[in-house]
């Protein structure tokens, strides 16, 4: 095998957005990539990716990693036109204030910012206490009426974080739980050849809310 990973790939990979549950941009990116790759390919009924290469024996090796990335979904939208959101996944409120994100609506991603009550306005109580969640909105930079026609709730958010290689050899981008673990996979993918074991490489759906894909691909696969 190759040491020499093609780091394009993950770059591609972080910059998709996958919010647990729609998953299909890198579903869709990892088939294209993998195609030629795999004896066969399929989608079951959850979401997650099988990628199939036939061995020589008759054992079953399966791998997992999982698609999906920690995101937002928008609840509603105020008065004002910002809007309110619930997490998806695990994420601390705390990394949240003043990020980039694109929120994922019908007609396109539209780019917001996450903001709070400003300072000069807070009172001595709101500034001895964390902020939460319920205190966090995303502006879209829109007038209400406008952000009211483009976003609905149930759309969702991904944060807006470039890929960049800094320090030595160190990597920062969004999604890397587990687009790093997917890329690793896709590479093991593509490079492996003639397997003694049946390798089912699954890129799964829903971690971040439950280890749901990883589950249903165990019990489909029977790996042994």
């Amino acid at each position: 095998m190759d040491a020499k990973l093609d780091f394009s790939i993950l770059k591609t990979l972080t910059e998709l957005p996958g919010v647990s549950g729609r998953e299909t941009a890198v579903r869709e990116y990892l088939k294209n990539l993998l195609k030629d790759s795999a004896d066969e390919i399929s989608t079951d009924t959850l979401g997650n990716l099988i990628v199939f290469k036939k061995g020589t024996s008759d054992k079953n090796l399966l791998f997992c990693a999982h698609m999906d990335e920690v995101g937002l979904m928008i609840h509603f939208v105020d008065e004002r036109g910002f809007l309110r959101f619930v997490t998806v996944g695990g994420i601390d409120p705390r990394t949240l204030l003043a990020q980039r994100v694109r929120v994922q609506t019908k007609s396109g991603a539209l780019l917001g910012i996450i903001g709070t009550k400003p300072a000069h306005i807070t009172t001595e109580a709101d500034r001895g206490k964390a902020v939460g969640i319920k205190e966090l909105f995303i502006d879209l930079g829109l007038p209400a009426d406008e952000v009211k026609k483009r976003v609905e709730p149930g759309d969702w958010a991904v944060l807006d974080r470039s890929y960049e290689e800094f320090g030595d050899g160190k990597i920062s981008a969004k999604a890397l739980d587990n687009r790093a673990g997917v890329f690793v996979l896709a590479e093991v993918v593509r490079a492996l050849k003639n397997p003694f074991y049946n390798v089912y490489a699954v890129f799964t759906v829903q971690e971040e809310v439950g280890l749901r894909g990883a589950t249903t691909a165990a019990y489909g696969v029977k790996a042994d």
